[in-house]
């Protein structure tokens, strides 16, 4: 109306409350108890005529507004105001060295969507609305790109203000602007990586509490008249779905970010180089990164499919056996089939199936019943191949790594990171779980597991490889004091709880496993993680055997390959034995 924006009546704080953060409210900052935002333009400016715009940052002290550019609005705020003591992100959102980068990202933002998605709402002509729209959509295909490769806008790790400037346009567009404004090409929760960027920033600390979905619907359909005359507000919502869990923490690198909720995965790949010119062992990053879903309706999603999977694991990587920790608790065994490589890389061609006698130890000859009979493949089940390069060379890989998870069905690789392997198995083979299989990754919960494989992963599963195959002594010994004192951290949390997250086993538990299993019988020795043992920290112990109980864990690990393969390949290759024959 010719008034414009207004403070909040009786009524508003009825309809939206008054106890949040964002409830409307009057005016509190002039003293005046005005009415009309437009009379706080006149106090700071009598002649001003421009538009009565929000937001407005407001010098109450001097009755002068400071701006109304929220692009200003939020860079004064990273720049001039020191973080809060519960602050999530305490490093700035547009630093200097980063400037340039940050406002050509922001305009793009800008010109691509935040204005962009007015042009179509607003068009006056078929032809500018249909140019519009094909200009909305254009960005967000290039943004879908974007974030394949990139954790946020402008850096892997960190995220900036230009972040903050997207993310509104995204909360809004399948329930505002889709609708209302007609930009129904395609919903944006059918773009499955801005989706999960999008849950990624909703779920940070305090971003959900900024966001009023009734406000910001009320306002769009009972404002824009001439695409909504009636005034009628959808009932529907997408809000519920920012909640759900995303990808992106286990999509990229581990965190950098103090309190960063990220399930680790890999270490950033941008600084190996110069890590390993000084001695320190970095460990490669996988490639193959394709997803099986429930119904695979998403972009790069395959449909789970009983019996369309197969697993190539090796049993002394810890990294395989977390992929068949959950396949066995799970109950997919007859969901997911599987080839077993030997437990010794060929030299020239790494991870081999079973070699011939002449490659073999004697006592490997002499005990090839209880070691290999059922135990190890003698050649790729499915395309008769010889080493695991071979099944990368399928898809034009040169990678060697084991897990794979393999697609019977197209004859190709799905994925090799184990740590999406296991997630999907909880979460996209649900229809094939065993009756009373744990939920591994259980809605509500996924925060606290992620949190805990964010340092699980770089102090433990991976910081006993730093400490095992860093060449230089400093950089052991910083490995191997991480290392225990994650141990120590560790020992806590099991006093208070049987499991990692409460009274029965997660996710995070799956992955801490394969390590802590280790410890006594191959890392204490070969790593030289010799400051204590699984057996002297009482509560690390007391999981060590609750988990090794339950159902399906002995059938999914062996020992005897664990030892084999880590100690029979270097050396003397002299193996050594456990005081009663058994480890646990």
């Amino acid at each position: 109306d010719a008034v414009g924006w207004n403070f909040a009546k009786e009524m508003d704080k009825s309809r939206y409350g008054t106890t949040s953060e964002i409830s409307p409210t009057g005016d509190n900052a002039t003293g005046d108890n005005l009415e009309n935002l437009y009379e706080i333009y006149i106090k700071s400016n009598p002649d001003y005529t421009g538009n009565i715009t929000t937001p407005v940052f407001y010098d109450a002290e001097k009755s002068k507004i400071v701006t109304n550019e929220s692009w200003d609005i939020i860079r004064y705020m990273d720049r001039a105001f020191l973080p809060g003591e519960n602050a999530l992100i305490t490093y700035s959102l547009y630093p200097d060295e980063m400037k340039q980068g940050i406002d050509d990202v922001g305009m793009w933002v800008q010109n691509g969507i935040n204005n962009a998605v007015y042009k179509v709402g607003l068009a006056r002509s078929q032809k500018a609305y249909e140019d519009a729209v094909k200009n909305v959509f254009a960005f967000l295909d290039e943004l879908e790109n974007l974030l394949a490769t990139k954790r946020y806008l402008n850096q892997n790790d960190r995220l900036t203000v230009a972040d903050l400037q997207l993310i509104p346009s995204l909360l809004r567009f399948d329930d505002v602007y889709y609708l209302l404004f007609k930009c129904s090409k395609r919903r944006l929760s059918s773009y499955w990586n801005i989706t999960n960027y999008l849950r990624e920033l909703y779920q940070l600390s305090g971003v959900a509490d900024t966001v009023d979905m009734k406000q910001i619907k009320d306002h769009y359909y009972t404002t824009f008249t001439s695409a909504n005359p009636n005034k009628v507000v959808p009932k529907g919502s997408s809000l519920a779905t920012f909640s759900k869990p995303h990808d992106r923490s286990i999509k990229f690198s581990s965190h950098k970010r103090s309190g960063d909720p990220a399930v680790a995965v890999q270490e950033d790949p941008s600084s190996a180089a110069a890590k390993r010119a000084k001695g320190e062992w970095v460990r490669g990053v996988s490639q193959q990164r394709r997803w099986v879903t429930r119904d695979g309706s998403g972009d790069n999603e395959l449909p789970a499919e009983k019996g369309r999977y197969h697993l190539y694991i090796a049993n002394n990587c810890p990294w395989c056996h977390r992929t068949m920790m959950a396949r066995a608790l799970l109950g997919l065994e007859d969901a997911v089939s599987v080839d077993v490589l030997f437990y010794r890389r060929d030299p020239d061609n790494g991870w081999q199936f079973l070699p011939s006698d002449d490659k073999l130890h004697q006592d490997e000859i002499d005990n090839r019943k209880n070691l290999f009979e059922g135990k190890v493949n003698e050649i790729d089940s499915l395309n008769g191949l010889k080493y695991a390069p071979e099944i990368y060379k399928m898809v034009g890989s040169k990678e060697k790594s084991v897990p794979i998870l393999f697609d019977k069905k197209t004859n190709t690789i799905v994925n090799n990171e184990s740590a999406e392997i296991i997630r999907m198995f909880a979460t996209g083979f649900t229809k094939f779980h065993k009756k009373g299989a744990p939920n591994l990754y259980p809605e509500g919960m996924e925060m606290e597991i992620d949190e805990l494989n964010a340092w699980i992963y770089p102090m433990i599963n991976n910081g006993a490889y730093k400490a095992g195959f860093n060449s230089k002594q400093e950089l052991y010994e910083k490995a191997f004091d991480t290392y225990f004192e994650a141990f120590d951290r560790l020992d806590g949390i099991l006093k208070e709880k049987r499991f990692l997250t409460g009274d029965f086993p997660t996710e995070a538990d799956v992955r801490l496993f394969p390590t802590i299993v280790r410890h006594d019988p191959v890392y204490y020795i070969r790593f030289k993680l010799n400051k204590a043992m699984v057996l002297d920290y009482p509560n690390i112990d007391r999981w060590l055997k609750d988990m090794w109980n339950l159902d399906g864990v002995q059938q999914a690990t062996n020992l005897d390959h664990c030892v084999r393969g880590y100690f029979g390949r270097t050396g003397n290759n002299l193996i050594p034995l456990s005081s009663n024959g058994q480890w646990y």
